[in-house]
C-alpha cells in the first residue's frame, strides 16, 4: 500500500473508511467535513440501522488495517519517519552508505584542512628544534662554558696556584671536555700531602677544586731515617727527624724480595734446577707496595708485612690519641706478641699481645693520669687489662732497665674485692 494511503486511512474515522470502501465517498465528505460550518440549524435525523453484512465488512476492513499496521511496525516504517522500503532494502542501503565515502560538509572540510596544516607546522617545528640543538651543542663545546675561574677549597701546605698547576687543567679549556677523574688523580699523585681531591664543574665558567690534606700519623725508624706515614699508609716524607710523630721501631722498610728463578741445564739436558737468589735478606720482615710501585719513594702507598705491623702501628697510634696520650712516645712492635711503648721518656707500657688493645690503652691512660707522678720512672704491665701492675725502674749506669731482683710492686686493679688476685 502506498505511503499516502496509509497516512490517509489513519486519519479517517471508521465511518469514512466504510463509506470509502463501499464507494460512497461524496456523501461522507459532505457530512463529516470539519471545515464547513453551517450557520443554519438542521433537523436531526434518526440514525438508520446498518445491515449485518455491512458490519461484517467493516470488521474485516478493521482487521486488515490492524494487520497492515503491525506489519508496518515490524518493518519500522512509521508514518513521517520512513520511506516505506522493506527492512532488507534498508540494510543494504546502510551497508552501501558505510562503504561509500561520505561527502564532507563545509565545516568538516575546513577542520581537515586545518589539521593537515597544523601537521605540517609541527614537522617544521621539529626540524627547527633539531637545528637549534645542534647549534647549541657546537657552541657549548667551542665558545660557551670555557673555564675562566678556579676555586680551591681546603687548607693544605700548598698554595692555590700549586694545586691548580697539579690538576693539569688551564684556563680556556671547555668544562664539558675535561676529565675530572684524571685531574683528581694528578693532584693526589703530584702533591703527596693531599689525601684526596674532588674536581667539580660550576657553569658557566667555574672549576672547583676541593682537597683534603694528608696528616702524618707515625714515623717508622729504619736505617737512620724516619719514614713519615699517613693514616692511609701513604709515604709522605723521608726525613732525618720524626717531625713530631710517634716513632715506630721493628718494621723493615724494604720490599719483600722477589725470587729470580734461573734455569740451569745439565750436560744431558735431562734435569732442570731452580735457584732462588733473594736480593735483600730478612724477606719476612719486609713490606709490600701497592698500585704496582717498584720501590719505596715519596708518594707511594705501603702494603704490609706478614705480621701486619704497619696496620698495627697505625691502630695503636689512633687509640693513644683517642685516650688522651698525646705526648711523645716510641712504639716497639718487632715482636707482635710483646708490644711495648715508651711513653714520655719515663713510663714503659707492656701491652703484650695485640688482643684487647683498646682496653689496655684506656687502662694505661687512667693509671698515668691518677697514679704516676711526673718523671716517675716505672713500668706498667697491661697484659691483663683488668689488672695493671706498676713497678719502678732503676737506672744502671746510663741505661734504664728493669731491676733483676724482685722489687716491691704496686698493683692497680679494677677487680672487685673478695676475689683472689693472680700472682704478678
Amino acid at each position: 500500500m502506498p505511503e499516502f494511503e496509509t497516512r490517509k486511512r489513519k486519519t479517517m474515522s471508521e465511518q469514512e473508511l466504510y463509506r470509502e470502501y463501499h464507494g460512497d465517498t461524496g456523501t461522507a465528505k459532505k457530512a463529516d467535513s470539519p471545515k464547513r460550518k453551517n450557520t443554519k440549524k438542521k433537523k436531526s435525523r434518526p440514525a438508520s440501522k446498518e445491515p449485518s453484512s455491512a458490519i461484517s465488512n467493516r470488521k474485516r476492513v478493521e482487521e486488515e488495517i490492524r494487520r497492515k499496521q503491525k506489519e508496518a511496525k515490524r518493518s519500522k516504517t512509521y508514518a513521517g519517519k520512513t520511506s516505506g522500503r522493506s527492512p532488507e532494502s534498508k540494510t543494504s542501503s546502510s551497508a552501501a552508505k558505510r562503504k561509500a565515502p561520505r561527502p564532507q560538509s563545509g565545516k568538516n572540510a575546513k577542520a581537515a584542512a586545518a589539521k593537515k596544516k597544523s601537521g605540517r607546522y609541527t614537522l617544521y617545528y621539529v626540524l627547527i628544534g633539531i637545528v637549534v640543538i645542534i647549534a647549541l651543542t657546537i657552541l657549548s663545546t667551542t665558545v660557551l662554558f670555557n673555564i675562566g675561574v678556579f676555586v680551591v677549597n681546603g687548607e693544605t701546605i700548598y698554595s692555590d696556584e700549586e694545586i691548580i698547576d697539579a690538576c693539569g687543567i688551564i684556563k680556556g679549556e671547555n668544562l664539558l671536555k675535561i676529565n675530572t677523574g684524571k685531574a683528581e688523580e694528578r693532584i693526589v699523585s703530584n702533591l703527596v700531602y693531599i689525601e684526596s681531591a674532588k674536581v667539580g664543574r660550576g657553569f658557566p665558567n667555574r672549576l672547583t677544586l676541593s682537597v683534603t690534606p694528608a696528616k702524618a700519623a707515625v714515623a717508622f725508624a729504619y736505617g737512620g731515617q724516619y719514614y713519615i706515614i699517613s693514616e692511609q699508609k701513604r709515604l709522605l716524607e723521608i726525613s732525618n727527624t720524626p717531625l713530631g710523630c710517634p716513632v715506630v721501631k721493628g718494621v723493615q722498610m724494604i720490599l719483600q724480595p722477589k725470587e729470580d728463578k734461573k734455569e740451569e741445564t745439565t750436560a744431558n739436558n735431562s734435569e732442570t734446577t731452580t735457584a732462588a737468589e733473594p736480593e735483600v735478606p730478612t724477606a719476612k720482615e719486609g713490606i709490600t707496595l701497592e698500585n704496582d710501585a717498584e720501590q719505596i719513594a715519596v708518594g707511594v702507598t705501603l702494603g704490609d708485612d706478614d705480621n701486619s705491623r704497619i696496620r698495627l702501628a697505625l691502630t695503636i697510634a689512633k687509640l693513644m690519641t683517642e685516650n688522651g696520650l698525646t705526648k711523645d712516645y716510641e712504639l716497639n712492635i718487632a715482636d707482635t706478641l710483646g708490644v711495648q711503648i715508651r711513653y714520655d721518656g719515663h713510663v714503659t707500657l707492656i701491652l703484650g699481645t695485640t688482643a684487647a688493645l683498646n682496653d689496655k690503652i684506656y687502662k694505661a691512660a687512667r693509671v698515668i693520669e691518677e697514679d704516676i707522678r711526673e718523671n716517675e720512672n716505672c713500668s706498667l704491665n697491661l697484659t691483663n687489662p683488668d689488672r695493671a701492675v706498676k713497678r719502678p725502674i732503676y737506672e744502671n749506669n746510663e741505661v734504664t732497665t728493669v731491676a733483676e731482683t724482685e722489687p716491691v710492686t704496686e698493683e692497680v686493679t679494677t677487680e672487685p674485692e673478695g676475689e683472689p688476685e693472680p700472682e704478678a
